[in-house]
Order: structure tokens, then sequence, then C-alpha cells
């Protein structure tokens, strides 16, 4: 038997099966069908619910939540927020255990090698193939990372197969209906959202998305946290973890009853209990934001697949959290019907995945929908090729939400170029650049394949369009080795990158303080104000609202409003006579930089520097990078030179913002939209960027 395993890789639990007689059958594991996440390092490692329910002894010695540690793409904040909770140490966002550093790779290797074990005792057969899920929103830095844990089970990957995408192949293998649906599926904490379509049992996907810190887990901090409150308990990371299991079990008895009691025996000082009842009032209070959070999420992505709530014929719900009451209430007013709840909620993932482990392994079952379907890619990629010498460039764009396998491609024919700057970029970040040099023709292709990984390849096309196979091999061979090292190159781009990830994590913070109805009045004045400074200048104008465009796919009302305030403040600053120093010092500048002699860049930067700060900032804010990577270039100035004003560059523009920011963070506390306690911790942490 030619088995391949299906397996839904939780962040809370593993679920797997195999396709048996026609029939699709779920692993038993000890700790029921499915495998809880938790191993304890000790002597013999200890998995399950062995391990969870011994963390008031072992706590500090229990990992957890290998899934969240395994995504590279996580931003600081979400980082920062779950590493607070933590038991374990982490160092360089790997975990610390002892003397021992272990890569999130290997924890989760721990786990499918165990789901391996179990799975090859059931079924009596050697298994070393599988079909593993994900979340939509891991980028292709996150699927190899599961790629290199299932490799180190023992396991080839077979296909990775999106969360949104498995649900919708259980949902087509089931259903005889033909409509388009979407699932509904929050876990513990993973929300995935998908809109498919299911014609004569073909699954085609709409659109997709995946969003963190949503899920069951978040819930349960914010039960702990309001405990303590209430209780007014000094909370140690004993207390905490012990307190977030209890409040695990609470959320999920209080989908079936309206009051839970919680105790745990001797947790406190001197050996006290601690004893608290909760009603579902009163949790669905505490976590009435999640709720409206995941309500909002469910428009942006109806809004992004062009679609209104008549559009979607039945709405499915899947994952743990999906029997959570007030969710179920929320989610079926908004879209005037009834949820279907035909689907298993804890399987239905697992199902889709073990479906087409099925059909890929041979073992047809009396139906195969849903085993033919249609996927989407998770982000967008762009591959541009930069003419070194010659203003000249090309570009291989593969769109969000492109059919997948996609492949691009761009002929470039030798004439007089020599070198090439190859630069990529995933969702408008550079992941990998390298410059290379070609004696001929060269065909570049960007693919991405069925498991969302990336393909980057070139062929040297010669007189009689014959590709050159050795050229080939080496140029992969260097993607290969070079490609994730890309991330850590600290050249402008990144440093910019970098400034601009902590200034929005930081608005994103401030922004989920202040509500809703306060943003749409804001941003209805900003829209105006945009078109106001339109005839200031038409250009730049039009380069802000692009990025807009960029920034508003992956961002919340909210953080757009201050994004465009950011951009708005600048272009005030630049366009408006706010101050009397500044345009005089502009027009300085201009006239400065039109005389500007390359030779003298290196004393123009030194004496910009002892000025008045007005000129400074001005100088600084309308320096041009492509200026000074052209001096870099031409060697009109060194390396040190280069990077110390782009540097000085990016210090002004984020003192620009970070005033900005400021001042938005006290007007909202003087119309009392801030607390105090919030208002006081933010500042402390805008002059910790300062610094």
């Amino acid at each position: 038997m030619n088995a391949v395993l299906g397996i839904d890789l939780g962040t809370a639990k593993t679920c797997a099966g195999l396709v048996c007689d026609l029939k699709y059958s779920i692993v038993e594991t000890p700790d029921g069908r499915q495998l809880i996440n938790y191993v304890t390092l000790k002597e013999s490692l200890k998995y399950g619910n062995f391990s969870k329910n011994s963390m008031r002894t072992g706590w500090n010695r229990t990992l957890y939540d290998s899934k969240i540690l395994l995504q590279k793409s996580l931003d600081d904040r979400c980082w920062e927020e779950n590493r607070a909770r933590w038991p374990f140490e982490t160092h360089q966002r790997k975990i610390k255990m002892d003397e021992r550093i272990l890569p999130p790779e290997e924890v989760m290797s721990m786990f499918l090698t165990k789901i391996k074990e179990i799975s090859e005792q059931k079924f009596q057969t050697k298994i070393n193939k599988a079909i593993i899920t994900c979340p939509f929103s891991f980028n292709d830095s996150d699927r190899q990372s599961i790629i290199k844990s299932a490799n180190l089970a023992g396991l080839e990957v077979a296909r990775l197969l999106n969360d949104t995408t498995s649900a919708c192949i259980d949902i087509a293998h089931k259903s005889k209906a033909e409509n388009t649906f979407m699932v509904f599926n929050l876990g513990a904490y993973y929300l995935n959202l998908s809109i498919c379509e299911v014609r004569n049992g073909h699954v085609r996907m709409i659109a997709a998305e995946s969003y963190g810190h949503l899920g069951g887990e978040v819930m349960d901090q914010k039960m702990a946290i309001y405990i303590c409150q209430k209780l007014k308990i000094q909370m140690t990371k004993k207390i905490f973890q012990a307190l977030l299991i209890e409040c695990e079990k609470a959320k999920i008895s209080l989908s079936d009853c309206n009051k839970v009691d919680i105790q745990i025996t001797s947790i406190l000082e001197h050996d006290t209990d601690l004893e608290y009842s909760i009603t579902r009032d009163e949790f669905d209070s505490i976590n009435q934001d999640l709720f409206d959070s995941c309500l909002g999420r469910v428009k942006e992505l109806l809004k992004k697949a062009k679609l209104d709530t008549k559009s979607i014929c039945e709405l499915f719900f899947v994952g743990g959290c999906s029997r959570i009451p007030k969710l179920k209430s929320i989610l079926s007013q908004y879209f005037e019907k009834s949820i279907n709840l035909t689907l298993n909620v804890s399987e239905s993932v697992t199902h889709g995945a073990v479906i087409l482990a099925g059909f890929l392994s041979g073992q047809n079952m009396i139906t195969n929908n849903g085993s033919v379907h249609q996927e989407i890619s998770s982000q967008s990629y762009e591959l541009r090729v930069n003419c070194v010498d010659q203003e000249e460039f090309f570009k291989l764009v593969i769109p969000k939400y492109c059919k997948l396998p996609v492949e691009k491609d761009v002929f470039i024919a030798k004439k007089k170029i020599e070198w090439f700057e190859l630069i990529l970029f995933e969702n408008n970040r550079i992941i990998w650049k390298n410059k290379m040099n070609f004696n001929s023709n060269v065909l570049f292709k960007l693919s991405l394949d069925l498991n969302g990984n990336i393909g980057l390849s070139a062929s040297y096309i010669d007189s009689e369009n014959n590709e050159n196979e050795i050229s080939l091999i080496k140029l992969e061979q260097i993607i290969k080795t070079e490609q994730y090292e890309a991330t850590e190159q600290k050249d402008t781009d990144t440093i910019k990158e970098d400034l601009i990830k902590r200034i929005n994590n930081l608005i994103n913070y401030f922004s989920q303080k202040i509500h809703e109805n306060y943003f749409r009045q804001q941003i209805h004045k900003l829209e105006s104000l945009l078109k106001d400074l339109a005839v200031k200048d038409r250009k730049k104008i039009d380069e802000v609202e692009q990025e807009l465009l960029v920034f508003d796919e992956q961002k919340n009302s909210a953080e757009k409003f201050f994004y465009v305030k950011e951009q708005i403040t600048i272009l005030k600053k630049k366009w408006c006579s706010l101050t009397e120093n500044y345009i005089p010092a502009t027009l300085s500048l201009k006239s400065l930089s039109d005389s500007l002699e390359f030779r003298n860049a290196a004393d123009l930067y030194t004496k910009v520097l002892s000025c008045q700060n007005e000129f400074k900032l001005a100088f600084f804010t309308e320096l041009n990078y492509k200026i000074i990577y052209r001096l870099y270039r031409k060697s009109e100035i060194n390396y040190n030179c280069f990077k110390s004003i782009t540097e000085e560059i990016e210090r002004q523009k984020v003192q620009l913002d970070l005033y900005s920011l400021t001042q938005n963070i006290e007007n909202n506390f003087k119309n009392k939209h801030l607390t105090k306690d919030d208002y006081e911790r933010i500042v402390s942490k805008i002059k910790l960027l300062e610094q």
C-alpha cells in the first residue's frame, strides 16, 4: 500500500488520517482522535495530555505553540506578546532549554515523528509521505520550515495544503450543492477565512486569508488576566500557566452552559486555592473586541473578493472556537442566514487533507469530489531585473490570489548589457538580491508551485536558441544558498523596512485602543484633505495613494488612518507653510541640490549636520536614496559615507513620523479617546523608539 498520510498541523492539536477501504480513517492517539501539541523534555519525551497536565510541576520544561514559533514572518509585536506568556526561554526566535538551543523546526518534528509512529502502528504500514496543512498567510520561508520539520521526522511532503482549501475540499466531498461558500475557521491561534466556488465536484478558490492572534489561546489569556484582576492576584508564570489550562476548559464548557466554576488547589501563597465562577456573559464581554475583529476580517475578505453577503450561499463553521454561541450569533445576524453546522468542526481540515492524500495515493473513494481543486497564491511576488549601467529594468509579477501553479518569464537579449542586478520582492519586501553577469542572451523565470513555494531560475540562450544547462544549474545553486540569507543583509532597503515596521507596530498597538466610529469620521476628513493637497503636488499624492492601496491590503482601518495621517503630515510640511523656517529651507535645498557636485557630497553632508534643525530635516527628507546610491556606485563617496548618510536620512524621517504620531496621541488623550494609563504607556514606547 502506497500510503500518504493527511495531517492537519494545528497550533494546539495535530490530527491525521489515511484512506482505507474507500473511507477515511482518523488516527487514534492516547489523547483521542487528536494529539495535543505539548511535549515535556525530561529523560524521555512526554507528549500530549500527559505533558499538558504536568505543567504545574514541569512548566518550565514543557514546550508548546511550535507552529507559532515556526512562523518566521510573525511581526515583532506579536512575537513579544507570545514570548511574555511562554514558560520557556527563547533566544533569537529559537527555544533555549538549559544549555541547548532548539530550532522551531526540531520541536515541530517531534510532534510529526510521534503522529507518524502512531499511524504506522495503527495501519501496519510504512509511511514516508504526507500532505500537511498550513495557514494561508504562511509565506515561502514559513512553508520551507514546515517541509524541513517533516523531513526531520522522516516524511516527504507530497503537498502543502492551505487550511482554507482543505476545509473547502471537505465541503465539496460531502455536499452535492453547487454554490459559493464561505468557511469561517477559528482555531487556537489563527482565524482562517476562505471563499470558494464548487462546480461539478471541483473546488475553485476565490479568496482566502489567515489572521494570527485571534483564536482560542487569546481568549484564554484574556480570561486569565481578567480573573487575576478580579481576585487581585499577583500573577507569576506558574500561576498564569496553570490558570490558562483551566480557562481553556471553562471556555469549552461555556459553549454549553451559562456558568463554570474554576478551581486550582494550593496554587496561591500559603498553599491556598484559587476559586472563581465565570459566566457566559462575562466571557462574551471580555472577548467582545476579539469577536468584533473576527467580523471585521470577514467584511474585509468579502471586499477583496468583490462580493457581498447575498453572494454567499452558505456559511460553514470550522475549528474548535467556532462552537462559541456569541460568534454564531454575530455571524448569523450579519449574513442574515443560519450557519451550516454539518461539518465536524474539529476534523474538517483533516478530512480535506486525507481526501487529497487518498486521491494522490491511488486509494480512490466512492466520489473524488474536491480532489480536483484550483489553489491560489497567498503572497504577491515581483522579480526586478535591473540592467547595470543602463537606465532600463524588467520585472516579473505574480499577484496575490493568482491561480497556482504559475510561471512568468522574460527574455533579455545580450546587446551591451553585461551585469544584472536581480531583486526578489515578497509583498513589497526584499527577500533576495544578487548581482551577476551573463555572456549571452538570458531567460529569467519566476514561478510558484502548488505548495506556494518560489522558484527562481535563469537559462542562457545561445544564438541557436539552445539552453546552457551548466549555467542554469550553477545559478540555481547560487539562489538556493543565498535566498534566505538575504534578509540578514543590512542594506539601505532593509534598514528602511525595519524602521517602518517598528513604527507600524506601535501604531497598530495604539489604534486598537480607539473606537471604530472615530476613525470613520477621521478617514473621511483625510480623504477630503488628500484631494485638496492634490493641487499642490499631483505626482506626490498619486504616490501616497498608490502606497495606501498596497498598505490597505494588509492593515485595518485604524492603521490606515494613521498611515494616511503620517503621509499627509509629511506632505503638509513640504507643500504648505506650516512653519516659517521650513519653506525657505526647502527652497535653499532645491537650489543647493541643483548645483550639487558629486565630489563634494561628503563635505556637504558634514556641513548640513551643523545646520539648524529645520534645514537639516528638510535636507534629509528631500534627499533621495537614488542620488546617494548613484554616488556610491560611481565611487564618488565611500561605503562609510554612504552608510552614514542613509542612516541619517532614516533617522530624520523617523523623527518626523514619531513627532506626528506623538501629536496624534496627545490629541486623542485630550479628546478622551485614550485612558491615562494607555497614553503614558504609548508615550514611553515612543521615547524608546526615538533613542
